[in-house]
């Protein structure tokens, strides 16, 4: 399985969004797949924001053990 995360701006915006999937094989970790961040929002610590929410849901929802970047892997 994979999900998405997204951050909203005070207006209600979608100003950042990652995809983190399951890596094939491992069932004990996730894979970073996609960070974005509008061009205009970037150096807000936005992607930190969607790490740290990933990080959060993982470890109140499943028994992974790791997330890895695909560039990583």
């Amino acid at each position: 399985g994979s999900f998405y995360c997204f951050i909203f701006n005070d207006g209600g915006d979608v100003v950042s969004w990652s995809r983190t999937a399951k890596t094939y094989g491992r069932k004990t970790m996730y894979c970073l797949r996609q960070v974005e961040t509008k061009k205009e929002e970037r150096g807000k610590g936005y992607a930190g924001l969607n790490f740290k929410a990933i990080e959060e849901y993982i470890a109140k929802n499943d028994r992974i053990k790791k997330i890895i970047d695909t560039f990583v892997a």
